[in-house]
């Protein structure tokens, strides 16, 4: 099976864990109370580990990052989920709560969105992201009580586009000015780039009259399985409003004793930098690879596919003619053919609150090796080319169309 669906990674860190464990639980000795890695720990993270998160992060963003702006998270997906709980506790009466998003977005985060009963307004995107006049145009028509634009600026999944800072200025502009009072921003593959790293997150731009969120995760740059991230905001109401969690305060710090690991892991030698840097070379050689793959077996298909070259993160978004489906695409790959591998990938509608984009799909190269990389293209074009030439011969064996 060429697994292009999946965006879980390969290369987990699983050195690096067991030495900053085995380091870690060898210090346990010296250290009492909520500061021992098997206790519950402080809600919202230990202060010497956000400390030191805090350094190394601005490290790796090239710019000042404070302890005090920081808390502990299960990953981009918990803080999603806890950034909405909160904001949505906040409101005294049953309010109207719109999240504005990227059409397409992660197609999970649309779940999360809507398992707090918040209701996922959708925004037009181009290659670099969502488009200014579209999200003005959307909010001033838009009806609301409170109002968040949740957004993936760098490397978005599924399209793998980065938004400039002078779209991110103007996007934040457009959010102080028409009542979408908090910003959501999505960050957890900004930092698989070899390249310069010049551009502010959200986070970073001054802004007046409304509440930036930056979720980030080690689940990318680690290993998913720590189940531990963490949260930037520059209010401290808000920063201590999540901290009020009753979550947080019965359960104490998430992921503390995840948080100690990597606490370790960043102090001694800092082994997570140097895993970073490999990561991001190795990415970049993947993603050259597949690409150039993809162009090789589906490019000549039809010269109106689009194949997103990739700039970091670990997603290609390939656009197909829109008279071919990419779920029938998806079905014919799956199905048994001698002398090929099955193969996987995300239907573009997927990643749609109004189920757009039929004619799309993402793979990522983060879980699969060479070898898999060129069978897995070698089959999208085998079966992309039998596909369009059954329509055009106008006798297609199913229906272009599921």
């Amino acid at each position: 099976m060429c697994d292009f669906a999946s965006g879980s990674p390969s290369l987990l860190a699983k050195d690096l864990v067991r030495e900053a464990t085995m380091e870690m639980l060898s210090m346990d000795e010296t250290l009492e109370g909520e500061k021992h890695p098997l206790s519950y720990g402080v809600p919202g993270g230990d202060p010497v580990f956000l400390s030191v998160l805090a350094g190394w992060l601005t490290s790796m963003y090239g710019r000042e990052t404070r302890r005090e702006d920081l808390m502990i998270t299960a990953g981009a997906s918990h803080g999603l989920d806890l950034v909405l709980g909160t904001i949505g506790a906040e409101q005294k009466s049953r309010s109207r709560f719109l999240v504005f998003v990227e059409n397409p977005t992660y197609f999970k985060a649309i779940k999360t969105i809507r398992d707090r009963l918040c209701e996922v307004v959708a925004v037009e995107t181009d290659d670099e992201g969502i488009i200014p006049s579209s999200l003005r145009r959307t909010v001033m028509n838009s009806e609301f009580d409170v109002a968040a634009l949740y957004v993936i600026p760098t490397f978005s999944n599924p399209r793998g586009g980065t938004l400039s800072e002078k779209r991110r200025v103007e996007i934040l502009q457009i959010c102080i000015e028409n009542g979408v009072k908090f910003v959501i921003e999505d960050d957890p593959y900004s930092m698989l780039s070899v390249r310069s790293r010049s551009i502010k997150r959200l986070v970073e731009i001054p802004s007046h009259d409304i509440v930036v969120f930056s979720l980030g995760s080690f689940s990318k740059i680690v290993a998913p399985g720590l189940r531990c991230g963490w949260i930037e905001t520059r209010s401290k109401y808000w920063n201590q409003n999540l901290r009020d969690n009753g979550v947080l305060s019965s359960g104490g710090c998430i992921s503390h004793f995840t948080s100690r690991i990597l606490q370790t892991a960043i102090q001694r030698r800092d082994l997570l930098t140097g895993h970073v840097k490999m990561l991001r070379r190795e990415y970049l050689r993947r993603g050259e690879l597949m690409y150039s793959e993809l162009s090789k077996h589906i490019q000549d298909v039809d010269e109106n596919i689009i194949i997103r070259k990739p700039s970091g993160g670990v997603f290609i978004w390939i656009s197909l003619p829109e008279h071919l489906d990419a779920n029938v695409l998806l079905k014919r790959c799956t199905n048994s053919r001698e002398g090929f591998s099955p193969v996987k990938f995300r239907c573009g509608n997927l990643f749609s609150p109004s189920g757009d984009f039929r004619h799309c799909f993402r793979v990522s190269f983060s879980k699969m090796d060479d070898s898999r990389i060129i069978e897995g293209s070698r089959r999208l074009g085998h079966e992309l080319q039998i596909m369009n030439n059954e329509i055009s011969s106008g006798s297609p064996s199913f229906s272009s169309r599921l």
